[in-house]
């Protein structure tokens, strides 16, 4: 009896397992290669000070289909002051406050990621800029 439902087991798991992945995760690349190729335009202030600053982020193309989205995000590369700035990331705008004076680096980056099911994603990056400032 053991035996049986075993077997039972193994054949429903086959048969009910895992799906073809290749008709899950279809993704056109043509329609990819449309949105992930657009203008971006970055607005970023001549001078940081102290507080909140904000960063806006222009897209061409800002209506996408299901499945896309456009993130943003800066990161801290290098900073002098004792205290870390922090960063609200986001489109079509991202913020980051500075405490202290110091000389800061920053990385700002904003990419496409257009998710067709659970198993296929692509990403591509729409901008990448290095942002160094010093807040006196």
């Amino acid at each position: 009896m053991k035996v049986f439902f075993a077997l039972l087991f193994i054949t429903l798991t086959i048969l009910f397992g895992e799906q073809n992945s290749s008709k899950v995760c279809e993704i056109s690349k043509k329609d990819f290669d449309y949105y992930s190729n657009q203008k971006i335009e970055l607005i970023i202030p001549s001078k940081f000070s102290i507080g909140k600053n904000q960063i806006e982020i222009k897209l061409s193309k800002s209506k996408f289909p299901s499945g896309y989205n456009v993130v943003a995000f800066i990161d801290i590369e290098k900073f002098s002051s004792k205290k870390e700035p922090e960063v609200e990331n986001g489109i079509p705008f991202s913020s980051i406050e500075f405490y202290e004076k110091g000389k800061y680096e920053l990385l700002l980056n904003v990419n496409l990621i257009y998710r067709s099911s659970w198993a296929g994603v692509q990403v591509a990056s729409l901008a990448r800029q290095i942002i160094k400032t010093t807040i006196q």
